[in-house]
């Protein structure tokens, strides 16, 4: 069916190659067969096209399967640096000389959406050790005080 397709589009003028690359890009198998001369240098293109979309199409299916050891070692490394930017919670809730909501202390460390789960264990381990102390003038308002030793 999708040689098909292709095959009426290039017979509708259509390079075969860019009809190829939209069926392909559709996520299709492509099979094409083109009938050309030897010497016709648009035919070795097509082929080369068609080889490219191929193995770039098994590389994107090899990579969402099995993340290479790179790629964990990349995002490893880049959440390293996040924390590394990142300020003390205690040292933050200090210079703020006053108390601070959770939402306040997470965007004045430099926390991002990704690491939420990161910011609450570091802020109940800052608790256990007291460092921080949490307030909680009713049921609804929480506020973050920095203890000074």
């Amino acid at each position: 069916m999708v040689s098909q397709f292709v095959d009426l589009a290039v017979a509708h003028g259509s390079p075969p190659y860019k009809a190829a690359k939209s069926v392909a890009e559709q996520g299709s198998v492509v099979k094409v067969k083109v009938h050309a001369e030897k010497s016709n240098p648009a035919s070795s293109c097509t082929k080369l096209t068609l080889e490219r979309i191929r193995q770039s199409k098994e590389l994107v299916a090899q990579q969402r399967e099995h993340p290479t050891q790179t790629v964990q070692k990349e995002r490893e490394k880049m959440k390293r640096q996040e924390r590394a930017k990142r300020e003390s919670l205690y040292e933050i809730l200090i210079m703020a000389s006053g108390r601070l909501t959770p939402e306040d202390l997470f965007r004045r460390a430099g926390f991002t959406k990704d690491a939420v789960d990161e910011f609450y264990e570091e802020l109940r381990t800052a608790i256990k050790c007291g460092q921080v102390k949490q307030l909680r003038p009713n049921d609804a308002d929480v506020y973050l005080e920095g203890v000074k030793s």
